[in-house]
């Protein structure tokens, strides 16, 4: 890593600051691992990483840690989409959520 990146210097201005602040420890993380992506290689947990990405996002955005998923599918839109995209409807499930692509 290039201690003159503007990223490294803000994330040790970070460190420096609270060490103990979940963000930071987030972003240092975020940062290795994306590191070792873009490396060519793979993550040990996925999972994680996700979670981690994901709260980064929530927090750029203004999005509650804890907010939730207000509602998940309608089923009676769906069918309808379903009929209307001659069975081109593809469904992903993805842990809880559930995920339409046309």
């Amino acid at each position: 890593m290039n201690p003159r990146h503007p990223l490294i210097k803000e994330l040790k201005r970070r460190i420096d600051d609270a060490q103990d602040d979940q963000t930071t420890k987030d972003l240092a993380l975020v940062l290795y691992e994306t590191a070792t992506l873009r490396s060519g290689y793979g993550l040990p947990d996925t999972a994680d990483f996700a979670g981690r990405v994901e709260r980064m996002l929530r927090l750029s955005m203004n999005v509650g840690l804890d907010e939730k998923v207000t509602s998940c599918i309608d089923i009676d839109r769906f069918i309808i989409i379903n009929k209307i995209c001659l069975n081109h409807v593809i469904i992903f499930c993805v842990s809880k959520y559930v995920v339409l692509a046309v």
